[in-house]
């Protein structure tokens, strides 16, 4: 692969020079990348420690100069450390990536790891993956078998230095989505007043109304769980164009706000 720079943006008006701070390609021996599952949808399932303004959320804020870090001092606590992740759907998962802090200090580098997916957030099983990660600030990255899983797991079993600690700045996890709503998520479903969908019943387009979210991510589900529909949107009211899309019969909405939190409907198309 070859990159040419044939002009340079800035202040300085066309200069002579290039520069670049990183490059990456998003493929690997292994094949591409498969999706990034948004982090809008997760929520933290547990954490073995986690220190003062350095909690566990810092890792999946989108923001690389926020970071968790387990406790030090008195309080510190020993190898294992463990992160996991309630993703908020269920996924083939085949991928996770790992951002070291990013300010001055490496404290809390993981070097030796290992990975689980689970269907619960329960039963684990075996890792679906393991290794040693380098040391440096550049992001780290561990492929793998697809696994279907709606949790996913992080275990910190040494650092780079010896230390007790670990610590991340973000961590993304990658892979498909397997379609299916869980249990979980149909227990949730009751009476939400933060997410209005009309006409329902529905004989056609239908439109979804988000009351104060900032970004929504919406699915639609059939009610064995399967998705059938997924998008994005930052709009208020989201037309949804039902063109023999949905037959007839009921579907449930998914609403995951920019909290992260899901709101759920029923919807009926005649």
């Amino acid at each position: 692969m070859r990159f040419v720079a044939e002009s340079e943006h800035g202040r300085w008006g066309n200069t002579k020079y290039a520069s670049a701070a990183e490059l990456k390609l998003m493929t690997s021996l292994n094949g591409p990348r498969d999706s990034n599952i948004s982090q809008l949808g997760w929520s933290l399932h547990a954490v073995d420690s986690e220190s003062g303004n350095d909690s566990a959320t810092n890792a999946f804020d989108g923001n690389i100069n926020t970071k968790w870090h387990t406790p030090w001092g008195p309080d510190e606590t020993q190898h294992p450390h463990e992160i996991a992740f309630d993703l908020g759907a269920s996924y083939d998962i085949t991928e996770l990536s790992y951002l070291p802090r990013q300010d001055n200090s490496t404290n809390g580098t993981i070097a030796q790891y290992e990975i689980y997916v689970s269907t619960d957030g329960i039963d684990w099983g075996t890792p679906v993956s393991t290794g040693t990660w380098v040391n440096s600030k550049s992001e780290k990255s561990a492929k793998f078998d697809a696994k279907t899983g709606r949790y996913i797991k992080l275990v910190s079993l040494s650092e780079v230095a010896g230390k007790v600690y670990a610590s991340a700045a973000e961590i993304n996890v990658y892979g498909k989505a397997s379609g299916q709503l869980s249990v979980t998520d149909i227990d949730l479903l009751g009476n939400e007043n933060k997410i209005t969908i009309y006409p329902n019943p529905s004989n056609s387009d239908f439109y979804i109304k988000m009351k104060n979210f900032e970004t929504s991510n919406i699915s639609i589900y059939d009610m064995s769980g399967k998705m059938l529909n997924h998008v994005t949107t930052d709009q208020e009211v989201f037309k949804v164009s039902n063109e023999s899309i949905l037959q007839s019969g009921l579907y449930i909405i998914k609403v995951v706000d920019e909290t992260r939190k899901s709101h759920y409907k029923k919807l009926i198309i005649e």
